[in-house]
Order: C-alpha cells, then structure tokens, then sequence
C-alpha cells in the first residue's frame, strides 16, 4: 500500500532527529553524539519519535519567552523545572532539545541588559551568568538522565532468561537512582547560578524573587522516580513490537566511529580547556580570583591524574571496572562525605572559601580513583 504523505514526511523527521543529527553531532564530539542518539526506543512509535523533539524545543522557546510571564531565572519557574525533568528522564535528546529552545529564547529575546550595568563588560557579565545558568539546567535535563542510563548498562541485571524479574529491577534503579542524583544536584543549584546575581549588581535583585530548589526538590525527585520507573517499561515495550525499526537506526553508531573535532585535540589541551569550562560552571562557588585559579589548578590536577590513569594504570582500571559500579559510586560519595565533613568543621570558611575549594577537588579525586576510565576507551579517544 502506498504510504501517505504524513507517513513519509514522519519517517524522514525520524530519521532527521535520530540518526542524522546524531551523525552531525559526532564531528563534534562523540560524546555529544551518544547523548542525542539517547532516546532511540521512541522509534517503536513513528510519530512520537518524530514530533516529540521539536515539541521539546517549541516547549522550551515557550517556557523562556518573556511574553508568557517567563521568570528570568529558571530556579523560580515550576513550569520549567518540570518540564526539563519529565523530558530529560524521558531521553537525554529530548532534555536537550527542552534547554536550548529555552536558551535561545531567553538568551535572545528576554531584556536582559535592564538588569545589569552598561557597557560592554556588563554585556559579557550577563551573557556568560547565563550561560552558566544553562549549562546548570543541562546538567538536571542532560547530564544526570544520562548518568543514570551510563550506570543502569554498566550495572549486572538478572539473566534475560527471567525478563519479568530483569524488568522490575531496572525500573526501580532507573526510577531510585535517578531521582537521589537530581535531589543531591538540586541542593547545590542555588550556588552554581549564583553569577546570575552578583555579576550584575553585586547582590540578588529586589522583588521577593525566590527559588523553588531548595523547598521543592523532593517534589522534582518524585517526579523523576515516575518517569525513570516508565522509562525501561517503554524501552522493553519497544524492544517487543519494533526491533527491525530501532535496529536500523543504531546502525548510525557503527558508522560514527571516527573522534569529532573535540576528541581529536591532543591531551594536554583537553585538559585545559575541561578546567576552564569545570572552573567558570563552578564560578559561583568562587569569592576572587586567586579562588579562582586555586579551583582551576585543582581540577587540571584531577584530570591529569584521570588521564594518567586511563593512559598508564591499565590495571588499576580492570580492576575498578571487575566491581558493580554503584557500590564504587556509593564509596566515593561516602568517603568524600566522610573527609569533607571532618576538615570543614575544623576551618574557617567566613574569611575564605579556598578550604571548601580544596575539598571539592579532594572529592573529585575520590570519584576519578573508584570511576576511572577505561584504557581501551582513552584509546579510542586519544588520549
């Protein structure tokens, strides 16, 4: 039967947002890549697959337009904040998608310029306060619905003998793991945005403007536990009814072998230009720039040590990687907690926060020892 002009215009929107722009994406990074082929159950059912991206990002432009009583700081926005959990637990592509429409929206067409000082470096101060401020939004919308797919692959399920059992298992890591990763990230939101105020006008602005995150993250991690227990219901559903369909467009992935601009660069500037970006996304912890410099070092510290080894501790990483990884994770949090607690009730952070600085990096470290990278993907990466 001759397919209609909806069917065929839905089968190239499939292929447009799932296998071409995730091809497109990997001459960038490979990474980036992974993140937006993140998703690719949806293809069981043509037309979300198709429509559920742009309606992603008409959401986002829509929930950053000023017109529509949108707040110019996402943390005071309830619409927001659920929206990018709902569509980033639902696939790190859709998340995606959500923030740069809501980016783009704000960035551009929200008067951002009323707030700040004049001049051209109040122009920067702004631009770059948001950008921080988005990059936080990616982390709740991208980053952590990734991290929970990353660890659920890399975590041992029952047999597929026992599917049932297999199923529940994966909905409850899904759903519980999820939802304690965005309640922890969620206490620190209201510091990492922080440049948003004292860029501008050395303090936040008047009019009672207040944020939701710290009073209201329980509500968003329940909201993640529902939708992260949905997830591998929908994967295995789809799995069942449209093999063929998902097959065709993981194929992508064996022609996207190749590093993307940012993985061909050599180490050494890698290194630098990961600090940097670590640095500013963590500028609102900082009080100067001497605490600023101190963090950026600490970092490049950390990843070399990262690098060192993926490049010369083969062994320590088969090691690591012959453990479940949540109990790796749950030591490194344990442990960071455990250290962290001790030296910050001995030391004064009123007069500076380069202790707090310290202990950060010192956490960093716990997390790269127990999660090391792998020497095959460092490899395969360059490194």
């Amino acid at each position: 039967m001759k397919a209609s002009v909806f069917d065929l215009i839905t089968s190239w929107l499939v292929e447009m947002w799932w296998d071409r722009l995730p091809l497109l994406a990997g001459r960038i990074s490979r990474t980036l890549s992974i993140v937006l082929a993140d998703g690719l159950y949806l293809a069981a059912w043509p037309r979300l697959a198709a429509f559920a991206p742009p309606l992603a990002l008409l959401a986002g432009f829509l929930a950053g337009w000023p017109q529509l009583g949108a707040n110019w700081d996402f943390t005071q926005s309830f619409f927001v904040l659920i929206l990018a959990v709902i569509f980033g637990f639902l696939s790190s592509h859709l998340g995606a998608m959500f923030v740069l429409g809501y980016g783009v929206a704000q960035f551009f067409v929200f008067d951002q310029t009323a707030l700040g000082e004049p001049g051209a470096l109040g122009e920067l101060q702004i631009r770059v306060a948001l950008l921080i401020a988005y990059a936080a939004l990616a982390v709740m919308a991208v980053v952590i619905p990734f991290s929970v797919r990353l660890l659920r692959v890399q975590t041992s399920m029952p047999q597929p003998d026992r599917p049932d059992l297999r199923l529940v298992v994966e909905s409850a890591f899904s759903g519980i793991v999820g939802a304690f990763l965005l309640f922890v990230y969620l206490q620190a939101v209201p510091l990492l945005i922080r440049p948003v105020y004292t860029w501008w006008r050395g303090s936040p602005l008047p009019g009672g403007e207040v944020s939701l995150v710290p009073d209201q993250a329980w509500l968003f991690a329940l909201v993640a536990l529902v939708v992260g227990l949905l997830r591998p219901i929908m994967e295995y559903a789809a799995s069942a009814t449209a093999t063929e369909t998902i097959a065709d467009l993981v194929y992508y992935r064996e022609q996207a072998v190749w590093p993307g601009l940012l993985d061909r660069l050599p180490a050494a500037p890698r290194l630098i230009l990961g600090a940097a970006a670590s640095t500013l996304f963590l500028a609102g912890l900082l009080e100067s720039l001497l605490e600023a410099l101190a963090l950026f070092l600490g970092v490049m510290a950390v990843a070399a040590i990262r690098w060192l080894l993926a490049t010369r501790g083969g062994g320590w990483s088969r090691a690591m990687e012959g453990l479940p990884i949540v109990p790796r994770l749950l030591v490194a949090l344990a442990a960071a907690y455990f250290v962290s607690s001790r030296l910050l009730a001995h030391l004064d952070l009123e007069r500076t926060t380069l202790p707090f600085l310290g202990v950060l990096a010192l956490s960093m470290l716990f997390m790269v020892i127990v999660l090391p990278e792998s020497s095959q993907a460092a490899e395969e990466e360059g490194l």
